[in-house]
């Protein structure tokens, strides 16, 4: 956070470990992360395999929208997603889980690790900061004021800006972006790699702002580098086949976003070398904000 704005406040860092071998565990996960939103603590969770990490969000927010307060909160909401684990399992967990957060002339940063005991511990740190005063609100009739002049102001600028704007193209435009994206709409291309790995699943998470896919590994999938040096003599010598081993050996695949008519949208490189290892992993992959896709192809 750049600017120290009295009153403001944010998180930052990472907490992670090993998921046991328990069905319920990852969707306890989940429901940790609607937990915490609900108190407005905002984390995103990847799955790799066994493995799991939260980050924090680091977006500033009012410190006096959590409630009794940020160090109290963000430790009790922690210490209930280590419930989600046995005391063995909690050794594995990690956290560097930082909160910041300003006052008038000093900012409060605070530590939140994982304790030998299993348990949220807290190191708390205040220093002089130079501080930002938070923005005078608005009083009743300054409101009112300012309302009347913007909203005259752009019935005037709407009306010019008709002459020249085609509000309905624009309108359908804007709607087809705030639509609800559902993913079963969605089609999955995996053409290239079928061979070596199936789409088991795509869900919207992350209030369809998101695609989780489902990877399932498969009986040709390379697993060692023995398996990449037989796949690269096996190969028919064509460019593309190559290009598809070495995407395998780099752990990498390409995630293209389409709209109805084909045009393209979006990508994004998404790392599956967790298949290596693992029978199964998920791919969290941000879905295009300018309009809704209706396909997605995996290649190199």
């Amino acid at each position: 956070m750049n600017q120290k704005t009295e009153g403001t406040a944010a998180l930052d860092g990472i907490l992670d470990g090993k998921i046991p071998d328990r069905d319920e565990v990852e969707d306890r996960l989940r429901e940790w992360i609607s937990f915490a939103a609900s108190i407005n603590l905002q984390f995103n969770l990847e799955i790799d395999g066994n493995s799991f990490n939260l980050l924090a969000d680091n977006k500033p927010f009012p410190a006096k929208d959590i409630e009794p307060d940020l160090t109290s909160t963000v430790s009790s909401a922690l210490s209930e997603l280590l419930r989600i684990f046995n005391k063995e399992e909690r050794r594995r967990v990690f956290s560097t889980i930082r909160s910041i957060e300003y006052r008038k002339g000093v900012e409060t940063q605070t530590l939140f690790t994982v304790g030998p005991d299993g348990e949220i511990h807290t190191r708390s740190r205040t220093a002089e900061a130079q501080t930002t005063a938070a923005p005078r609100p608005y009083t009743r009739k300054e409101k009112i004021r300012t309302g009347v002049i913007v909203g005259a102001s752009a019935l005037v600028a709407f009306a010019i800006s008709a002459l020249f704007v085609d509000y309905g193209s624009l309108f359908n435009r804007t709607f087809e972006r705030v639509k609800t994206f559902r993913a079963a709409g969605l089609e999955v291309e995996n053409k290239i790699f079928h061979a070596y790995f199936t789409v088991e699943k795509k869900t919207a998470v992350g209030g369809g702002k998101t695609l989780l896919l489902v990877l399932k590994r498969g009986e040709a999938f390379p697993k060692a580098d023995s398996d990449f040096e037989q796949l690269i003599t096996d190969s028919p010598g064509s460019i593309s086949a190559r290009v598809t081993i070495e995407a395998l050996a780099r752990g990498y695949v390409r995630c293209e976003f389409y709209d109805q008519q084909g045009k393209f949208l979006s990508f994004y490189m998404q790392r599956i070398s967790g298949l290596r290892q693992n029978q199964t992993i998920e791919l969290n992959i941000p879905l295009p904000s300018q309009k809704r896709p209706e396909r997605l192809i995996i290649t190199y």
